[in-house]
């Protein structure tokens, strides 16, 4: 079939796609990929290059027309594209190639490009390089057009490239005489006619394999004469050498000098820093060391001296630099910080395990079970659990199925616990429990028989408790527990003449208890460090909640239960059991429908009130599930606590699994008869998985991807982010946070800075967004995305895998709108920029918010962007501060402090500090010679080192600035080149220190000279602006009351949660059925 078409505009000219094939199953995605372009007038060239049958390769149903050539004879690359050209009757021309793929924006881009610049013969855009399987590598083209890079190597796939028909006027075809490099030849033959314009957009896909040699080049097999790519090489530039001119030549060897001169710099600098590479080794040998932790104790001690001697020698290197005192501080911060951000990922998962591992190491019951555990990972046999099973509820809150190394390991245990007993039974020494005149919590233990378990459990009381008072109650037992309680003083002791059951003991005990908060314990559980620290300081942090759970691992380190469910049939499930307890889904607060009376932390009043268990559960099981759900129904939450952990035998209290099972089984209905009312708001174990019903229903999940967890000490937009998190956990939903760049950190970090109520998914990165995106299809109501790069990768999920934006509102954060950003630097090293460029260069950042139902932005300046140009719902939060005004009055203070993140050379923070100390700081230092200048924040920015003056103190980054804040005078940002608003002069200003600043930022934020702060544009009146404010108290104190003002006034807590929540409440666009 072929078509004729007429147009006026971009998007109704004809555009001819050109496919070669040899029929391969990926021509299938190729069509597929032409059927779903927003650029409706196409035809399709279909090229038979193998003599193959295509008949039934195309859909009945493909919308574009379809013209097939070549059908009958084998057909070169260069012979196919040539009749595919000759065949073709577009305007615009595209080859898309049976193993390569396009976006549905592709076309209408490159179109768009061309229609608004008649000069530009060819528009390509970014490609990215898949795996012959579609899956991302990390590869990709995009390099902007470079005419003389274009002479010495190809950066343009064939398909991410349109071009004019008229370049066919003027005779430029594929040469028959080239196999390889035909395509290049080609853009060559194009170059030599008009300019090409790229679009930094990736909507190419290219598959590593098919019929391309050049793919999986070498610098070897490209250049050697001996290879078929260096032969093919030679053979093309033999065919072009005579046709470029001595200008074209000279420029290409000149850009292969450079690149030639820059490796050699570069491997200058790398020998001269062999000092700090050295280190940079050994910290890697640290890292390798480190990883063997679990089955070799002592590496830990190794590791932490190999670590401590780089940073030695990293300070010995800075004591030789400079012999000036103050210096050799400031140096060495510089040194230790380069250190850390060097081998900050590496060290995030030794913190854990080095913790972990001194925990273990130092316990008493550690030492003393040495030969149980060795028993048990001897019998231990991994066992591999399908997906349906892993997701499977246990119908009768079970685990009856136990698994027969579960058995093996419990026989072992008992086996070596039992020893253990023994052997204490036989020295008669006292075993002595914690007391206290006021205890803040009342231990209720429940005995009967399992003496050997209950010794293990009372003497990690006495290791890992304090202010604490235990009770025990037994319950008529026969084995030698009687014995052992004649050796125990210090708990109080209820003896019953029968066996009274778990939940009549558990009432007896609790009336006896003096403490405000009682904790059940089962006789068969080990409390870990802390874990009833932590468990109480939940309880107390909210008025609200009832019960406090912990994190319950079996014998076998895997665990019983993260909290656990109940379905609306009265079934319950521990969840993730079975499963690792260090995986992130399991380490973070989070409410649950009930926890285990294996650990149950909640007030005595609060039991009381609820007339204690109900007894018509003895004499064991569900009387915690319906203990919880009554503290429920009285308006109280049930919460989870991962930092409570102790390791549970399990069933043992009540007599082994067959009984437990028997006892289930009996009091599931009479729960069920109980709380009918509230079991139908319960999740559905036939249509819902344990990931839906972790936590009670009817709250939004929400997921923010960012590039790394946000501690606000980090700058760069992170104290913001800190606080969009902090809002969202302020209020009841469920949230998620994706650190994407920087997967790795540490789990004390993030609950001490930032909080523990919500669910960050460590150590997954960019190489498992798909993946984790793709499990939770439709789990999510709402979808944060923070950052344009970040969007990016989220982009290319989506177009992967388009479910992962239906049925859930994508949101994107746009934290600075960064192509201004680099105009303004690119203008201020002296490149020329046209407004044509710059607004091409807004359009395509803003376009990366296609696929989002709203965007964040954090001025109107950058919101009025994104309403022109993709007409979305745009709402502004810029910053949430609360002002402090010091008490340090204008006389205390001296010097200038600047802050903010110093990494990169190229940065606004690194490039304005080098202006300042280069440009103002000597006139300054000239006319207040004890002046100093303070700088905050990491800095193992390269250019950094040229700074040799001992009154400018590098402080690194800080915990807490609020001291600087306090000591100083000015406070100075002499940004020449930034994006989106100022946050380290909101800080300041809300501290009570007034800033000088350039005119971009006075501009930012709206504020006036002379009234918030005070502003200077050239190196010598900055220096003036600052010198004036440094010596004049009434100019100070009344640019302080104006930058407080202007804090209340711009950076409301209310008016940024507003913003917030107006967006991320709103339902989810659905797609019309």
């Amino acid at each position: 079939m072929s078509a004729s078409h007429t147009s006026h505009d971009g998007h109704g000219r004809l555009v001819s796609v050109i496919c070669r094939t040899v029929g391969r199953p990926t021509l299938a995605t190729a069509l597929d990929s032409l059927a779903r372009q927003g650029h409706s007038t196409l035809e399709v060239i279909l090229v038979n290059a193998a003599d193959t049958d295509l008949r039934d390769k195309i859909p009945p149903e493909f919308p574009h027309p379809v013209k097939h050539v070549g059908s009958d004879i084998h057909l070169s690359r260069p012979e196919a594209a040539n009749l595919g050209l000759e065949s073709s009757a577009g305007e615009y021309l595209l080859f898309l190639d049976d193993d390569d793929w396009i976006a549905p924006e592709h076309i209408s881009n490159l179109v768009t490009a061309l229609t608004d610049n008649s000069k530009v013969i060819v528009a390509y855009s970014s490609t990215a390089k898949i795996t012959e399987q579609g899956e991302p590598t990390g590869l990709a083209f995009n390099q902007d057009y470079d005419p003389v890079l274009l002479m010495r190597d190809n950066y343009i796939p064939i398909h991410a490239a349109l071009f004019r028909r008229s370049v066919l006027e003027q005779g430029c075809r594929f040469d028959p005489e080239l196999e390889i490099y035909e395509d290049w030849d080609f853009w060559l033959q194009l170059a030599q006619l008009g300019d090409f314009h790229h679009i930094d957009v990736t909507s190419a896909f290219y598959r590593e394999g098919g019929e391309s040699e050049t793919g999986a080049a070498t610098r070897y097999n490209r250049y050697s004469p001996d290879t078929h790519l260096g032969a093919s090489r030679a053979k093309l530039y033999q065919k072009w050498k005579d046709r470029w001119s001595g200008e074209q030549l000279n420029a290409l060897i000149g850009k292969s000098l450079a690149e030639w001169t820059i490796r050699g710099l570069h491997n200058e600098i790398l020998h001269k820093d062999a000092a700090f590479d050295k280190v940079s080794k050994r910290l890697q040998s640290t890292e390798d060391k480190y990883l063997q932790l679990e089955n070799q104790h002592g590496a830990e001690i190794l590791a932490r001296a190999s670590a401590e001697q780089a940073l030695m020698e990293a300070r010995r290197r800075a004591d030789r630099l400079n012999s000036e005192k103050e210096q050799l501080f400031s140096e060495k911060a510089q040194s230790e910080h380069a250190l850390r951000n060097r081998i900050g990922e590496l060290t995030m998962q030794v913190k854990q395990l080095a913790h972990a591992h001194a925990l273990i190491e130092n316990s008493l019951f550690w030492r003393a079970t040495y030969p149980l555990r060795q028993v048990r990972n001897w019998l231990r046999r991994p066992r591999p659990v399908a997906v349906s099973e892993a997701l499977t509820p246990e119908p009768e809150n079970s685990g009856a199925q136990a698994s027969d190394e579960t058995l093996s390991v419990k026989a072992a245990y008992t086996l070596q616990a039992k020893a253990h007993l023994k052997a204490f039974l036989a020295r008669g020494e006292s075993l002595v429990l914690p007391e206290s005149d006021s205890p803040k919590v009342s231990i209720l233990l429940v005995f009967f028989n399992q003496a050997h378990l209950s010794l293990l459990c009372l003497e990690s009381i006495v290791e890992h408790t304090s202010e604490v008072e235990v009770i025990i109650i037994d319950n008529h037992s026969t084995d030698e527990t009687a014995q052992l309680l004649d050796l125990i003083s210090g708990a109080k002791l209820i003896k019953n003449r029968d066996n009274l059951g778990f939940v009549k003991a558990v009432n007896q005990g609790a009336a006896l208890g003096s403490a405000e908060q009682l904790l059940l314990l089962n006789n068969d559980a080990r409390l870990e460090q802390g874990a009833i620290e932590f468990a109480s300081e939940t309880l107390e942090s909210q008025e609200d909640i009832g019960a406090v759970g912990g994190k319950i691992l079996l014998l076998d380190g895997t665990l019983q239960e993260a909290g656990s469910l109940i379905w609306q049939d009265g079934s319950c499930l521990g969840y993730g059991r079975g499963d690792d307890p260090d995986q992130p889904e399991y380490m973070f607060r989070r409410d649950v429908d009930y926890c285990s009376g294996a650990f149950l932390l909640f007030r005595k009043q609060d039991f009381i009130a609820l007339n204690g268990f109900d007894e018509q559960f003895a004499p064991a099981y569900y009387e915690e599930s319906d203990f919880c759900i009554r503290l429920r129904k009285s308006g109280k939450r049930v919460v989870y606590d991962p930092r409570a952990v102790i390791t549970h035998f399990e069933f043992a209290s009540t007599g082994g699994i067959n009984k437990a099972s028997e006892l289930q089984l009996a009091h599931r209905q009479l729960f069920c008869q109980k709380h009918d009312d509230l079991l139908s708001q319960f999740c559905d174990h036939t249509r819902h998985s344990p990931l839906q019903a972790r936590s009670p229903a009817g709250l939004h999940n929400v997921l923010v991807i960012d590039d790394r967890v946000p501690y606000p000490s980090m700058g760069s937009g992170y104290p913001r982010s800190c606080h969009l998190l902090q809002t969202l956990m302020a209020v009841p939903l469920r949230l998620t946070f994706y650190p994407l760049q920087f997967p790795h950190d540490d789990w004390q970090e993030i609950y001490a800075q930032i909080g523990m109520d919500f669910e960050v998914m460590l150590d997954h990165g960019r190489e498992r967004l798909q993946e984790f995106l793709q499990s939770r299809v439709g789990f999510f109501d709402c979808i944060i995305i923070s950052r344009d790069h970040n969007m990016d990768f989220f982009n290319q999920a989506v177009m992967l895998d388009p479910r992962i934006a239906q049925q859930t509102r994508v949101i994107y954060d746009a934290e600075a709108l960064i192509a201004p950003r680099k105009i303004m630097h690119r203008r201020l090293m002296g490149e020329t920029v046209s407004e044509a460029e710059t607004a091409s260069a807004i359009k395509q950042e803003v376009h990366k918010a296609r696929l989002a139902e709203a965007v964040i932005a954090v001025s109107e300046q950058e919101a009025n962007y994104f309403r022109a140009h993709e007409n979305k719902t745009t709402v502004v939060a810029g910053h949430a501060i609360r002002p402090r005004r010091a008490e340090n009055a204008f006389s205390l203070r001296k010097d200038l402090l600047f802050v903010g993140a110093l990494r990169e050379d190229d940065s606004p923070n690194v490039d304005s500090l080098v202006w300042f100390t280069e440009q103002c700081w000597p006139a300054i230092r000239t006319a207040e010679p004890e002046i100093k200048l303070v700088v905050v924040g990491d800095n193992p920015a390269p250019s950094l080192n040229e700074i040799n003056d001992k009154r400018i103190i590098f402080k690194g980054r800080q915990a807490s600035i609020e001291s600087f804040y306090d000591a100083c005078r000015i406070f100075i940002a002499p940004t020449r080149f930034a994006a989106g608003i100022p946050y380290k002069v909101h800080e300041a200003a809300a501290n009570g220190l007034p800033s000088v600043v350039t005119p971009l930022l006075a501009g930012q934020l709206n504020w006036s000279h002379d009234s918030e702060l005070l502003v200077a544009e050239s190196a010598e009146q900055f220096a003036e602006q600052c010198l004036r404010l440094y010596r004049s108290p009434e100019l100070w104190a009344r640019l302080q009351e104006g930058g407080l003002s202007a804090v209340n006034r711009d950076c409301s807590e209310e008016t940024f949660s507003q913003a917030i929540f107006s967006v991320v409440k709103q339902p989810a666009n659905t797609p019309a059925s």
